[in-house]
C-alpha cells in the first residue's frame, strides 16, 4: 500500500513515460516510508521466488513402488521427482542427478490412486524409461497429479534434433547443433 507520510524517505517522481513530461507539480510526488518500501520489496521477492520455482520446476520426494516397469528401468527406493514446463525428471535422491527424463508428449497419461497417496505415470515407448506404468508413493501425490496435468496442458513443444550424432539429449533423443523445425 502506498501512502503519503509526513517525513520524506523516498520520493517517487513521475517521469515522461507517465505522460506528465517535465511539468509535474509537487502534488504529483508520492512518498514512501521505509516500512512501505520493505513491504513492496518483500512482495516482489515472493513473486520472483514463485516465478523461479515455476520455471525451474517443483521437486517432490517419492518412493518407487516395485513393478515390472520400475525393475526394467532400474528404479527402486527413494527418488526425487521434478516437474517443470517440459516434463517430469526422475532424480537420484542423494546426488540430485537426473536418472530419467519424461517429456509430457512421451507420457500417455497420469494417474492418482483412490487413497491419494500413489501417483502413476504411464510412459510411452519413446521415453527413456521405456513403455510401462511407474507408480510413486508420496503424501503429496494429489499436488503432484494436479501440477503434472497443469504443465502437460501447456503444449510446450519438445525440441527435436537431427539424428547423426550419438550423444543423447535430455529428452532421450540424439542431438546435434541444428534443431529440426516443422
Amino acid at each position: 500500500m502506498i501512502r503519503k507520510v509526513s517525513r520524506t524517505v523516498l520520493p517517487c517522481v513521475p517521469c515522461s513515460c507517465w505522460g506528465h513530461g517535465s511539468d509535474f507539480q509537487e502534488k504529483d510526488v508520492i512518498y514512501l516510508d521505509k516500512r512501505d518500501l520493505e513491504l513492496q520489496l518483500a512482495r516482489v521477492g515472493q513473486e520472483v521466488e514463485q516465478l523461479e520455482e515455476f520455471v525451474h520446476g517443483f521437486t517432490y520426494k517419492v518412493h518407487v513402488v516395485d513393478s515390472a516397469a520400475s525393475r526394467k528401468c532400474g528404479l527402486h527406493g527413494e527418488h526425487t521427482l521434478q516437474l517443470d514446463i517440459f516434463g517430469i525428471k526422475i532424480l537420484d535422491s542423494s546426488e540430485k542427478k537426473i536418472i530419467h527424463n519424461l517429456p509430457y508428449p512421451f507420457i500417455r497419461r497420469f494417474g492418482l490412486s483412490v487413497s491419494g497417496l500413489h501417483f502413476c505415470i504411464d510412459a510411452g515407448y519413446r521415453s527413456t524409461t521405456g513403455e510401462g506404468q511407474l507408480t510413486f508413493w508420496t503424501i503429496e501425490a494429489r499436488v503432484l497429479h494436479h501440477k503434472a496435468i497443469f504443465f502437460s496442458n501447456r503444449n510446450i513443444p519438445v525440441p527435436l534434433f537431427r539424428s547423426n550424432s550419438l550423444q543423447k539429449s535430455d529428452f532421450g533423443m540424439t542431438k546435434t547443433e541444428t534443431p529440426i523445425h516443422k
